[in-house]
């Protein structure tokens, strides 16, 4: 059984696939800077916030009566099926009862 010649494809249509895998390609690679963008301004965003905490900290640190009112606040809010809130709630306790005095 002899199969049919497959066409060969016109220069026209030839042209026209490779437009549409550069247009498929630039699409891609927009598709991944725009994700290491979004992904480099997180990273940003947390330093920048973790500089600004320590920079407050070390300003301000806590004294007696912040611990004692972050304590009443914090129990108040707390969802207590949360173990970490618990875990928050003991570190300051723990300080509280220890005379934590800021350095």
């Amino acid at each position: 059984m002899v199969e049919p010649e497959k066409p060969l494809k016109k220069k026209y249509q030839i042209a026209f696939d490779e437009e549409v895998v550069r247009k498929l390609e630039d699409e891609m690679k927009a598709e991944i800077e725009e994700e290491e963008r979004i992904t480099r301004e997180k990273d940003e965003e947390n330093i920048d916030n973790m500089v600004y905490y320590l920079l407050v900290e070390k300003m301000y640190p806590f004294t007696q009566n912040i611990l004692h009112q972050m304590w009443n606040d914090v129990r108040l809010q707390v969802d207590y099926e949360v173990e970490m809130a618990y875990d928050l709630l003991r570190l300051i306790r723990r300080q509280i009862n220890e005379g934590y005095i800021p350095a």
